[in-house]
């Protein structure tokens, strides 16, 4: 749904999540900086 949110395609969401090389706990760091930055 963040990524929903940030207007990403659901087309680019599964690429990333379906990458190898993605990183859960990076994704989140990203997503809470985001916010951060949303927030503010």
């Amino acid at each position: 749904m963040f990524f929903k949110e940030l207007e990403i395609t659901l087309e680019d969401i599964k690429k990333m999540k379906d990458n190898p090389n993605y990183d859960k706990e990076q994704a989140l760091l990203t997503q809470k900086n985001l916010l951060e930055k949303k927030r503010n």
